[in-house]
């Protein structure tokens, strides 16, 4: 409704939302400052066009305890599991966690969708297979589970928006799933119908601090934040909302694992940035003194044991905690971060002590 005649146009907010695909009605008639009304325009009428559009994709595990997802939802990562970020290179960054078997989507309205409405492909697994589905029409969201556990692997999700399983609407549209990996963020869509959503996600289970390598880097967070529980959850690798002996043997018998090369398409392909002491969270009792020198510790390691998929936990953690010292006391030798190395050796002792004595019971 235009308020001032010397107004040439003007915009008018309904008090409620509009419902996509309803149709309404509306007429606009003018008056002057000293309240004369001009002539009414007549009736028209218009229809709200809605396309069905992504909302969210969340990953999850069966096998993931309430504890564990009521942690990530408490820490704003999601609430029926990892809500995967995006509009950013964390989008792509990799998932840590053992037992993900799970893929929800969320739209923006009810659709009709089925278990063939998705396809999950990758490197290592050409094309995913699913155990069962499920849609609930009051949330708007899909379930599809997956007959096992992802492992380390570049996947596409793939929403069909023709053809066989092809999402729609109540009117009929179709899906409306453009999408730019890493750049675009919710909901999908250029806002036409029509158009199949494919999506990134990295999968590296025991790749704590996300650089695409599972390495001492990782084993050292876990060991930073052993026996907590509701916190450090990238390290906490089974879900079980402890990081634990169960998540160190994540990492040892996924030692040196990588992510694989883009094949045929399939996978981003995305280049590591190196791994710098800048770029590494800070474990509090390690973190840059360990990135420095990371291709000595990973020897160390190795030399120490009678070989990283064989070797007891305890004793692959405490040559990992060894090497990282020795790695700090030659860097206090030389003077570089000094500062570093008496804060970490009690921490760092002390969980050692605490990982054995709990391995024992």
């Amino acid at each position: 409704i235009a308020n001032n005649l010397s107004v040439a146009t003007n915009s008018y907010t309904p008090s409620t939302p509009l419902n996509g695909g309803d149709s309404y009605q509306w007429n606009v008639q003018a008056f002057d400052t000293i309240g004369a009304m001009g002539a009414s325009s007549g009736t028209s009428t218009f229809t709200v066009n809605v396309t069905p559009k992504v909302t969210s994709v969340i990953v999850d595990g069966t096998s993931w305890s309430p504890d564990f997802l009521n942690a990530l939802k408490s820490s704003g990562l999601g609430s029926l599991g990892y809500t995967v970020p995006v509009g950013s290179s964390a989008q792509l960054q990799t998932l840590p966690w053992n037992g993900l078997n799970q893929i929800r989507i969320v739209f923006n309205e009810n659709v009709n969708v089925q278990q063939n409405s998705l396809v999950l492909s990758g490197v290592n697994v050409g094309n995913y297979s699913f155990s069962s589905f499920s849609y609930d029409a009051a949330t708007f969201t899909a379930t599809w589970t997956l007959t096992a556990p992802i492992r380390a692997d570049r996947l596409v999700v793939d929403l069909h928006s023709s053809g066989a399983g092809a999402i729609t609407d109540s009117r009929g549209q179709s899906l409306d799933g453009e999408w730019n990996n890493a750049v675009s963020q919710y909901p999908s869509g250029n806002g036409v119908a029509g158009g199949d959503f494919l999506f990134d996600i990295d999968v590296l289970p025991g790749d704590a601090n996300g650089d695409g390598v599972v390495n001492g880097l990782d084993i050292n967070l876990a060991g930073s934040d052993f026996m907590q529980t509701g916190s450090g959850l990238a390290a906490d690798f089974n879900g079980d909302a402890t990081v634990n002996g169960l998540d160190v043997n994540t990492v040892a018998s996924a030692w040196l694992s990588t992510l694989p090369a883009s094949v045929n398409g399939v996978g981003h392909g995305v280049v590591l940035a190196a791994v710098t002491p800048s770029s590494l969270p800070d474990s509090g009792a390690l973190g840059a003194n360990v990135a420095m020198q990371q291709p000595l510790i990973d020897r160390a390691i190795i030399q120490s044991v009678a070989g990283p998929l064989d070797a007891d936990s305890v004793e692959l953690f405490a040559a990992s905690v060894a090497a990282s010292l020795a790695r700090q006391s030659a860097s206090a030798a030389e003077g570089v971060n000094a500062h570093r190395v008496a804060a970490a050796e009690g921490p760092i002792s002390s969980q050692l002590s605490a990982f054995r004595e709990s391995h024992r019971r």
